[in-house]
């Protein structure tokens, strides 16, 4: 869910709905303070976090 709300907000954004990107916005921090509830999170880059998101090391 964390990182479909970081999507949502992508997107909306990219869209001109910057309303709808800020409710997302919002939400996320509201529920995910401090980044989404999984260890690795801490120590990741943004494109490790890309990376997962995507699924590249899935077989």
């Amino acid at each position: 869910m964390p990182f479909a709300l970081q999507v949502m907000q992508d997107a909306y954004n990219k869209l001109g709905m910057t309303e709808f990107a800020n409710d997302a916005k919002r939400i996320y921090e509201l529920n995910y303070p401090k980044g989404p509830p999984i260890p690795e999170f801490s120590n990741s880059t943004f494109s490790h976090k890309v990376w997962d998101f995507i699924g590249f090391d899935n077989d």
